[in-house]
């Protein structure tokens, strides 16, 4: 069953200058992984689930037009960048 599941929390990363939001997005996270297990769960008849929690994302408590994003994450390791403005 854990080759249908290819993507896991510990492949994110990000970069969030204020504290707070660094917790919020990585429980939102693991919350989505949790809730993606169980649809794959439901597709496939059989239960999945990684409890307890063993991995998690990388979300750095920083300035992302400060940081050096190399030592957040390697480019040969990236595939996507997102970001967002406000």
């Amino acid at each position: 069953m854990s080759s249908l599941s290819v993507v896991d929390v510990h492949q994110f990363f990000g970069i969030e200058i204020n504290e707070f939001p660094v917790r919020i997005a990585e429980t939102a996270l693991w919350m989505m992984d949790h809730i993606m297990n169980v649809c794959l769960s439901l597709e496939f008849g059989h239960t999945y689930a990684r409890i307890p929690l063993e991995s998690s994302p990388t979300i750095v408590h920083g300035d992302a037009l400060e940081i050096d994003w190399n030592e957040v994450l390697s480019p040969e390791d990236c595939s996507y960048v997102f970001g967002n403005q406000y």
